[in-house]
């Protein structure tokens, strides 16, 4: 039964990321963008809020490059975004952050990742971010 629920859980989720509210450019529909900003092997990319999950990845599980952005639609805030090593959400948290609010009409929030010291810490802020190298 536990093999079960997991495979079914496993096939929710991939669904999920499947493209449900993600677009992979900067559609003017989106609310949130995420940024790499990163040299990290950074393949996949979950938002979870109180009634929601989505995510998103390139369509054949390859790491996100440099200055590669995913943009969402968000179903409701606050909404944790989490970056994963593995698709589909896979594997240990690479870095997680809360955006605890929607943002102001005719904006939207910029999720960046950046190295830091080894590790990954994720920004958030309403423009575009800038490459720090």
């Amino acid at each position: 039964m536990k093999k079960w629920t997991m495979l079914m859980m496993g096939m929710a989720l991939a669904l999920l990321l499947a493209g449900c509210g993600v677009s992979s450019s900067d559609d003017a529909s989106d609310d949130l963008v995420f940024v790499s900003q990163s040299n990290a092997r950074i393949v996949s990319v979950v938002l979870r809020g109180d009634h929601f999950e989505q995510g998103a990845q390139n369509a054949d599980n390859s790491p996100l490059a440099r200055d590669n952005s995913l943009g969402f639609e968000v179903a409701g805030y606050p909404v944790t975004v989490t970056v994963y090593s593995g698709p589909n959400g896979q594997g240990a948290p690479l870095a997680t952050c809360t955006v605890e609010e929607a943002p102001a009409e005719g904006e939207r929030w910029y999720v960046a990742a950046r190295d830091s010291g080894g590790d990954i810490r994720l920004e958030i802020g309403t423009q575009w971010p800038e490459d720090a190298g």
